[in-house]
């Protein structure tokens, strides 16, 4: 199965993560079509990786503009 990972930098987040694990939480319950699946999140002591769902196509904002 093919997933996307996406690293992000704790020390960037405002609260250290605490909404992150939050949101994370719901989106993993979640399981519609239109919103992409977050399989699951790893963290160490510097990054959080979330491992999603793959949706080739590239990015929503450029398909916007």
């Amino acid at each position: 199965m093919k997933v996307a990972v996406k690293t992000l930098d704790k020390m960037k987040l405002k609260d250290g993560g605490k909404m992150l694990r939050r949101e994370s939480e719901i989106l993993m319950s979640l399981d519609h079509p239109n919103i992409v699946k977050l399989y699951d999140v790893y963290e160490d002591s510097r990054y959080f990786h979330l491992v999603m769902e793959f949706c080739s196509g590239g990015e929503l904002l450029d398909r916007m503009i």
